[in-house]
C-alpha cells in the first residue's frame, strides 16, 4: 500500500509566472530599466529593495518575489520611511483580500510605531458612523475598493465605498 503524503489541494497545478518588462508598455509611459534584486543570504529582500527605492522619485514599483521573502515586511518598512519623512504624504495600502486588511493595519502599527489613530480601515465605512478617513496618513483598503468595485457580497456598503473613493 502506497500512501500519498502530499495531500495539498494544489498538487498537479502549474504555477504561472508573469514577468513584467519595460517593453510591455507603450510609448505613452515613461518606464525606467528593470532592476532585478536578489535576496540576502537569509532569503529576504528588504535591505536590497530599500536601497533601490528613492522617496523623492515618483514611480510605481512592482515587487515580484516568492512567498516568504519578506514582501510585506519590506512594504511596511517603506511605509515607515514615507510616514516619518514628510507629513504631506498620503499612504494607501491596497490589500488583495478583505481578510488581510486588519492584519496589515496591526502590522503597520506594530512595526512602524505609526499611531493607530493615523491608520484608517476602509472596512469601517458603513459600519461605524464615527469612522472618518479625513486626515489619516495611512489608509488600508482592498484592491476592489481602490478600483471602485465593492464586490458581489457588498450591496449594503457599495454606495458608501463608491462615495469615499
Amino acid at each position: 500500500m502506497k500512501l500519498n503524503i502530499n495531500n495539498s489541494p494544489f498538487d498537479g497545478f502549474n504555477i504561472e509566472f508573469k514577468e513584467i518588462n519595460p517593453t510591455d508598455f507603450n510609448d505613452s509611459f515613461i518606464v525606467d530599466d528593470k532592476v532585478i534584486i536578489e535576496p540576502n543570504e537569509d532569503g529576504y529582500i528588504n535591505e536590497v529593495l530599500q536601497s533601490n527605492i528613492s522617496l523623492d522619485t515618483k514611480n510605481t514599483v512592482v515587487i515580484n518575489a516568492s512567498v516568504g521573502q519578506g514582501k510585506s515586511y519590506a512594504i511596511i518598512q517603506t511605509i515607515k520611511k514615507y510616514y516619518y519623512k514628510d507629513d504631506r504624504f498620503l499612504i494607501i495600502v491596497a490589500s488583495p483580500f478583505v481578510s488581510l486588511v486588519k492584519q496589515y493595519i496591526n502590522d503597520i502599527h506594530r512595526d512602524t510605531g505609526i499611531p493607530i489613530d493615523q491608520i484608517f480601515d476602509y472596512n469601517e465605512l458603513g459600519r461605524n458612523s464615527d469612522a472618518s478617513y479625513i486626515n489619516k496618513a495611512v489608509q488600508v483598503l482592498t484592491v476592489n475598493t481602490l478600483l471602485g468595485n465593492p464586490g458581489e457580497d457588498a450591496f449594503k456598503n457599495s454606495d458608501i465605498l463608491k462615495e469615499s473613493t
